[in-house]
């Protein structure tokens, strides 16, 4: 298996069980050209906070859920952020409407 340079790997743990079709539907509002100010650390020094999300991979194979964004630039932080939002919604915390809020 050979690295992929654009592709970084991070793992995180929970308890809580996850829905992952709400995750899917939340993720749906993700898609295409956004302001992501919400999205990012704090420390982003940026002209513009918009970027184009095109598409978002949410799999669920036993008890590892599995989610890869592809988009044209991130933010600093902006994955990290968007991913524990998904979380959320899938541990019933927001419906996934919610995401349009941001």
């Amino acid at each position: 298996r050979f690295p992929i340079p654009t592709m970084r790997f991070y793992s995180h743990f929970t308890y809580v069980p996850m829905d992952v079709e709400k995750m899917r539907e939340a993720s749906q509002y993700l898609l295409g050209e956004h302001d992501f100010k919400s999205f990012c650390g704090a420390n982003a020094q940026v002209k513009t906070t918009v970027r184009e999300i095109q598409d978002i991979q949410i799999s669920k194979e036993q008890d590892m859920i599995t989610i890869q964004v592809r988009g044209n630039g991130f933010l600093y932080n902006m994955v990290r952020i968007l991913v524990g939002t998904l979380m959320e919604v899938g541990a019933g915390a927001y419906p996934p409407a919610h995401i349009k809020e941001y």
